[in-house]
């Protein structure tokens, strides 16, 4: 028995997410066959199988008014907390900071 597509359906493409997921199964399974007993996880599902924690499920409500893009810099508490891991990390915040601090003078600095 065949069936009978329209001939614009036959240029649909499998989303990402559904390519990503076979990718994975592959990897699952050549990396089986080699004698890897290692867990493979990923993070490419599109309906995930955890369920939220409540604290993201309260944060998500009490935000959900709040839909404006950030700041091209990122949120200042963000980049703090992140810096406070990473040398490296709090240095090129601190050059970010420095840019936008002169962007929002009206200077636009030469990147280096």
């Amino acid at each position: 028995m065949s069936i009978l597509l329209e001939d614009h359906l036959n240029t649909v493409e499998i989303p990402a997410n559904l390519r990503i997921n076979d990718q994975i199964k592959q990897y699952r399974k050549k990396c089986a066959d080699m004698g890897c007993t290692r867990p493979y996880y990923h993070f490419a599902f599109g309906q995930s199988p955890f369920s939220p924690l409540s604290k993201i499920v309260e944060a998500l409500k009490n935000h959900a008014n709040q839909h404006d893009y950030l700041p091209t810099a990122g949120i200042l508490e963000f980049r703090s907390a992140i810096a406070k891991y990473c040398p490296f990390i709090a240095e090129v915040i601190n050059s970010i900071n420095r840019y936008f601090k002169q962007v929002r003078k009206g200077k636009f600095p030469e990147h280096k």
